[in-house]
């Protein structure tokens, strides 16, 4: 678990950044499960308030939660083509 300004990590590294699959709870409680890529949500994943209320539930690219799939790339798709079944 690695610990930085109120936030922690649990999960999966590669060269220093968050990679695969990780847990983050912020300072205000808010908690993120899901996949990440150099150190941004990426994949899917579902993030919760403080109170364990859901927030978001789904695909994330670059730190953003994505409302419209037409938005997703072909490289992105490949990748995660096992959610697309």
């Amino acid at each position: 678990m690695i610990t930085t300004g109120g936030h922690t990590y649990e999960g999966s590294w590669e060269n220093g950044e968050k990679n695969g699959r990780g847990k983050k709870t912020s300072s205000n409680g808010e908690v993120y499960e899901g996949h990440w890529k150099n150190g941004k949500r990426d994949g899917y994943g579902v993030l919760n308030d403080a109170h364990g209320q859901e927030i978001h539930s789904g695909f994330w690219k670059d730190d953003c939660f994505i409302r419209d799939f037409s938005k997703l790339t072909p490289e992105f798709k490949q990748t995660n083509k096992a959610l697309f079944r």
